[in-house]
């Protein structure tokens, strides 16, 4: 790990090992954020099935009727 680090730095791309790191952590944060929002959403999704409350229709025909919606808007 920390010859990654070094490699890095040496690449020119961080000025030190704290940059490297700190960009790292926000990489981190921001995926921890993603997994969070889908976690939540599948619960919403998991609690409309359980509720019977979902849609026959083709992911294309709600495509297309989210376009002909849109478009007389």
């Amino acid at each position: 790990m920390i010859a990654y680090i070094q490699e890095k730095v040496e690449s020119g791309l961080y000025a030190n090992a704290n940059e490297v790191i700190k960009a790292a952590l926000e990489l981190l944060r921001e995926r921890d954020m993603k997994v969070d929002s889908l976690k939540l959403e599948l619960g919403r999704a998991l609690e409309q099935l359980e509720n019977s409350e979902y849609s026959t229709k083709s992911i294309s025909a709600i495509a297309f009727e989210v376009l002909d919606q849109s478009q007389q808007s």
